[in-house]
């Protein structure tokens, strides 16, 4: 007699050839998000450096670039600051997506756009996170004009910082009188954790954000806003400046951003789901590492 398996046999064969599948569709699935945060981590470490180089060599930061502009516009991946002055409302981001409000009252002192790539003498590649999404630039007004990051008059309400060494305990540079170098924070951007809403510092100079898998509140490569994600959560939402995950609400451009943990695992609940890949400086760190 032939013999042959068993239909229960083959089912158990079948399932095990589905579980061996799934599982290396699965690890393969994890390897590709991992490598699109290393690439989008080491993009952003080298944007860092950029804005380092750029604001060393001007004295100043750039301005966003816009992050709706199409890849063959004459603007494209340029920030572009008109009338510098010591007067900060002379000073402007024509490029720049929005102009908001910060903590304290000021009116229109954050530009919101994306890498200014052109500006920073990078690839255009570098304005791209690992989900081919473009990477959100923001900047504090009171740091893209020169004036205001060497002029020693501290009174001046439109300081990014001094940058000047006073060792004189007369000054107030030098309050404690320990005669230790003291830089004049001025930034008006604030970045808080996703825990407790621990305020990380409110005097951030520049923020960087790539959206992450979701891409919530990014521009798309082609220069469309990605305002509907199915994972989200306040954290995200904080980030995309949108009030709604569905894109109801409209934007809602303000201070207020967003750095912690990762938290995109499958499974992860939307009031803690994270994907956005932050990195951020205030005008006395740039000033640190221009002067050591």
């Amino acid at each position: 007699k032939n013999k042959g398996f068993t239909l229960i046999e083959l089912s158990i064969v079948l399932v095990i050839i589905g579980i061996m599948l799934y599982s290396g569709i699965s690890i393969g699935a994890i390897q590709v998000e991992a490598a699109k945060m290393k690439q989008t981590r080491d993009k952003i470490n080298k944007i860092d450096r950029a804005i380092q180089l750029y604001f060393e060599t001007n004295n100043a930061l750039p301005c966003p670039a816009g992050g709706a502009l199409p890849l063959n516009d004459i603007g494209f991946g340029k920030g572009a600051s008109s009338n510098p002055s010591t007067n900060l409302s002379d000073t402007d981001c024509p490029n720049a997506n929005d102009l908001f409000d910060d903590a304290n009252g000021n009116s229109d002192v954050i530009y919101l756009g994306v890498v200014p790539t052109r500006d920073l003498d990078l690839s255009d590649d570098f304005m791209m996170d690992g989900w081919g999404n473009r990477i959100t630039y923001v900047v504090s007004k009171h740091c893209v004009d020169p004036d205001n990051w060497s002029d020693s008059d501290l009174s001046n309400l439109h300081k990014c910082t001094t940058g000047v060494d006073i060792a004189d305990s007369s000054s107030p540079a030098d309050a404690d009188g320990d005669g230790d170098v003291n830089f004049e924070p001025g930034g008006n951007i604030m970045v808080l954790d996703d825990t407790d809403d621990t305020v990380r510092s409110s005097q951030v100079a520049y923020i960087i954000i790539s959206h992450g898998k979701n891409g919530l509140g990014g521009w798309t490569d082609e220069g469309s806003r990605i305002t509907t994600a199915p994972d989200s959560s306040p954290f995200d939402l904080d980030n995309a400046s949108l009030t709604m995950s569905d894109g109801t609400g409209g934007d809602e451009f303000n201070y207020s951003y967003r750095d912690d943990m990762i938290a995109d695992y499958e499974g992860a609940s939307p009031t803690v789901y994270f994907d956005d890949i932050v990195s951020w400086k205030t005008a006395p760190q740039m000033w640190f590492e221009k002067t050591h």
